[in-house]
């Protein structure tokens, strides 16, 4: 289910992408992959869409903008919205 959510994000950047790994080590460098080939301005789209908040994407950026970093704050972030979809009392 992250994955699909994965997707649906990237599609709403205009970004078509295909993750398969369910393995989140593999995920992670997957997407890491994956953004290495996209514009920074669809990264910052990409975090507002994920909803990774700003002093989240300022400090990555003071630590030099790593694209694994990047990949794992997308996946904790997907991950706790559909955790937050199925049980709303999580909040």
């Amino acid at each position: 289910m992250t994955i699909s959510q994965i997707h649906k994000d990237f599609r709403a950047v205009g970004v078509e992408a295909n993750f398969g790994s369910f393995d989140k080590r593999e995920l992670t460098n997957e997407i890491a992959s994956f953004l290495g080939g996209m514009s920074p301005d669809k990264h910052i789209q990409l975090a507002y869409i994920v909803d990774i908040g700003e002093e989240k994407m300022r400090k990555w950026l003071s630590k030099g903008g790593d694209l694994e970093d990047f990949s794992d704050m997308i996946l904790h972030r997907e991950a706790l919205k559909i955790l937050i979809r199925l049980n709303p009392s999580f909040r």
